[in-house]
């Protein structure tokens, strides 16, 4: 994928009951219920109805000026966390939400890339329309869990949101096979790295 009640999260509702949104899509969006937040027209109910039924619930998360490490919630033997860099905010923070899943999170979300079989989504977002520079930095994005397969080769993809709310893919990564029960990968939020618009998609594969 994070003024008030503006979110990613009821942008992507927007999208699924409107039957999608306008413009050009960069990337065909997923199907399943609906996932973040962005427009203040959809109301917190909208929310509460998508987490009510896919089971897997937006967590707000701050984005701090420092650096810190966002957790996503645990969802079907996959755990995650995302460290980040300190950034242009500065001593501020920054109002936002992420999510996690192991089905699709719908609305107007990428769908899976051919011939990969999903393991996890995860979703960061900000409720502004920001735009954050990560500094220089050795930070990871790391997921564990009894999910995970010894023997398999899993893949991560990232998507960043444009301002239409288009993905477009903004990194592959081919993270191998666990190791202790653990893959673990450079975190994208740091060395230069520019979150802007509504936020960063994940996608993990195999």
């Amino acid at each position: 994928m994070l003024s008030g009640a503006k979110h990613v999260l009821a942008g992507f509702v927007a999208c699924a009951v409107l039957a999608g949104c306008s413009g050009g899509a960069q990337l065909s969006p997923s199907a399943g219920g609906s996932s973040l937040a962005s427009q203040s027209n959809v109301s917190s109910a909208a929310r509460t109805a998508f987490a009510d039924t896919t089971g897997c619930k937006p967590l707000p998360s701050q984005l701090y000026g420092r650096g810190g490490t966002y957790v996503f919630r645990p969802d079907s033997g996959i755990a995650a966390s995302l460290g980040y860099a300190s950034n242009s905010l500065g001593k501020a923070a920054a109002k936002g939400y992420t999510n996690a899943c192991d089905q699709p999170l719908g609305g107007n979300t990428p769908a899976v890339p051919d011939g990969y079989t999903l393991d996890w989504e995860g979703i960061v977002s900000t409720d502004d329309n920001l735009t954050v520079t990560f500094d220089p930095a050795k930070r990871a994005m790391r997921f564990s869990g009894p999910q995970l397969k010894a023997s398999t080769s899993y893949t991560l993809f990232v998507f960043a949101a444009d301002q239409r709310l288009n993905w477009n893919r903004a990194d592959t990564r081919t993270l191998g096979t666990p190791v202790n029960g653990a893959l673990t990968t450079p975190s994208l939020f740091e060395n230069g790295y520019v979150l802007s618009n509504y936020g960063d998609f994940f996608i993990l594969a195999h």
